[in-house]
Parts: C-alpha cells; sequence; structure tokens
C-alpha cells in the first residue's frame, strides 16, 4: 500500500541541496517511518530515497519469492498494483 501512496511534504535530505518531497507517487519507500508507520514513511534523510533505482527491483523480488515460497495467490492479487 506505501508504494501507492504519497507525501508531498518537503524534507531536506542531509546530502543534497534542496527540498524534496517525503514520498513521491510509485516509489517504493525506504522504510515505514519513525513516528507514524503506514501515515508518515520515509524517515531516512541522508537522500532522496524516491529516486533510488535498487528499491523497485527489490521489491518485484521479494513478492517473486513469496510467491513462490507460499503460492498465496490472494497475496499476488494484493500487492500486484504496486508491482
Amino acid at each position: 500500500m506505501t508504494v501507492l501512496m504519497h507525501d508531498l511534504e518537503k524534507i531536506k535530505p542531509i546530502h543534497g541541496h534542496k527540498k524534496v518531497p517525503r514520498k513521491v507517487f510509485g516509489a517504493v519507500p525506504h522504510d515505514l517511518g519513525q513516528n507514524d508507520p503506514w501515515f508518515e514513511i520515509n524517515s531516512y534523510n541522508l537522500h532522496d530515497s524516491n529516486k533510488w533505482k535498487d528499491l523497485n527491483p527489490k521489491f518485484v523480488l521479494q513478492v517473486y519469492r513469496a510467491m513462490m515460497a507460499t503460492s498465496d495467490k490472494s497475496f499476488a492479487h494484493a500487492v500486484w498494483p504496486s508491482v
């Protein structure tokens, strides 16, 4: 569900010169936050994690592995919009 969320609150990464949105729609979040998990995600503040290219393929592989390990088709259907 967090992949489909967006939070346009501007945060300033430590390694950056400008503020960026906390979470953009379609990007896999780095983490589920610190203060209010599921609602205030991406507490990581070193870099703009919305632009990380490795988080999305890792998410797809996690879904694939979970599906292969459990054969739970309801899980696959639930996460497919995010994949």
